[in-house]
């Protein structure tokens, strides 16, 4: 696979993966809300409508993809995408839920940002010692 498109797939999975965390946060911070809240019982997307949501929500998911690009960019290099995509984006997914309806809402994001960046690292260090996790050699080009 090219270097271009490596890291276009390496971006556009760091934006999903901010999204599903940032979303994943916000359903976390919903199910730890009290039932006398005005929010209680309200869905992720309606939650969502409200301009004052949006505008807090936003810039953290938007912060967690840059961060999450150059932190994919840079330990993601040598591995197997197909190995280490989901890793990172399930484990970044699942933290930032839980750490949102058990712990705090307001760590969710980073947490889930700082899980993502260790299963990178382990995804690194794996590439290292097993080839299954390696990148793939390039191919020869048609014709040669």
């Amino acid at each position: 696979m090219p270097e271009g498109r490596r890291n276009v797939r390496i971006v556009a999975a760091s934006l999903l993966v901010a999204i599903l965390s940032g979303l994943a946060a916000l359903w976390g911070l919903l199910v730890s809300l009290p039932p006398t809240d005005g929010a209680y019982g309200q869905g992720v997307m309606g939650t969502l409508l409200d301009p004052f949501v949006l505008m807090v929500w936003l810039p953290l998911v938007c912060v967690g993809w840059i961060v999450g690009s150059v932190l994919g960019l840079l330990l993601l290099r040598p591995t197997n995408l197909a190995r280490s995509l989901p890793l990172v984006g399930a484990l970044a997914v699942a933290t930032s839920a839980v750490m949102a309806a058990s712990v705090s809402p307001s760590i969710a994001l980073p947490a889930g940002l700082w899980a993502g960046a260790v299963a990178a690292g382990w995804a690194r260090f794996m590439a290292a010692l097993d080839p299954r996790w390696a990148r793939p050699a390039r191919e020869p080009p048609p014709g040669a």
